[in-house]
């Protein structure tokens, strides 16, 4: 874990904007912290995901997904899930 990432796992999960995923089963809201180039990902069941080093090419195209009525989950388990560390966080936020 590198300091930027250590860092970034403490900004408070409503602190990074996001964009709603309508008609998806499983995730409600993504959001890009460009920054810190981290993808937040908030689930159904108050599950949330943060992944890191992810780049901004990688945000554009999944708000291209998002915007084309693709599967953004089946996307984010393609592309993003198995390439980018992250961390689950197990709560809702305030």
């Amino acid at each position: 874990m590198n300091a930027v990432q250590f860092l970034l796992e403490d900004l408070p999960l409503e602190d990074i904007g996001m964009v709603e995923v309508p008609n998806s089963s499983n995730i409600i809201e993504v959001g890009y912290y460009e920054e810190g180039n981290m993808l937040q990902v908030r689930f159904v069941r108050g599950r949330w995901y943060r992944y890191f080093g992810v780049p901004k090419e990688v945000w554009e195209k999944l708000i291209a997904v998002l915007k084309s009525g693709e599967s953004v989950g089946k996307w984010i388990n393609i592309n993003v899930a198995p390439v980018y560390e992250y961390k689950k966080f197990a709560m809702e936020a305030k």
